[in-house]
């Protein structure tokens, strides 16, 4: 997907939220060819400045000056939250230059929009690959992994352990309320109602 034509340049929108920053220092010190996105320009400035990288200004509420930004990008990872709001200009210039697009939502409204376009991201010959964070494409792998041992799986039950160390300020307001309390099932292309834990869905992680 990446590099593929003439296009070789990688856009990290979002670059300096707390997992944008992350994936920004990763890509600095593997020397990948990235340009750092976003509205903030004292933020990208600062950020840009400190790991010698090339920084790019654009909102998403224009898009002819997303498009245009977005000329000589192969693939956009697309970090800044909230998705619901965000992915969808996002993806609409990537289809207009023919830009792939990666983005780490866990928003299940966002994966049914992206998937309600999946005719104009065909046409477009690009790739969209929403929820590439922990939410979404790990948990559904280790998913598929464990059902391939078993024989006849039923159901599968993928629990999520609080952890102390800091998360980023949106993924936590969206989700942590919603660990101990709730979880949301997904099968293709159906989406299932949250249910309730009970108490025998409480449980100790083992250290």
């Amino acid at each position: 997907m990446f590099g593929t034509g003439t296009k070789t340049r990688l856009l990290l929108y979002g670059a300096y939220g707390y997992t944008g920053r992350l994936t920004v220092e990763l890509a600095a010190v593997k020397k990948l060819d990235v340009i750092l996105a976003g509205r903030n320009k004292e933020a990208l400035a600062g950020l840009g400045d400190r790991l010698g990288l090339p920084t790019r200004v654009v909102g998403l509420n224009d898009p002819g000056q997303l498009s245009e930004a977005l000329k000589d990008i192969a693939c956009v990872a697309h970090m800044a939250g909230p998705f619901a709001i965000t992915s969808a200009p996002m993806l609409s210039a990537c289809l207009a230059t023919q830009t792939n697009y990666i983005d780490i939502t866990g928003e299940i409204e966002v994966f049914e929009a992206m998937w309600s376009r999946k005719e104009e991201i065909r046409r477009a010959g690009i790739t969209a690959v929403p929820g590439a964070g922990f939410d979404v494409v790990p948990t559904d792998c280790l998913a598929g992994y464990v059902a391939s041992k078993l024989e006849s799986p039923a159901s599968l039950v993928i629990r999520a352990a609080r952890v102390r160390r800091r998360l980023s300020r949106y993924p936590a307001h969206r989700y942590s309320p919603s660990l101990p309390t709730c979880i949301v099932p997904a099968s293709g292309s159906h989406r299932y109602p949250r249910r309730p834990l009970t108490s025998l869905d409480r449980f100790r992680f083992r250290r």
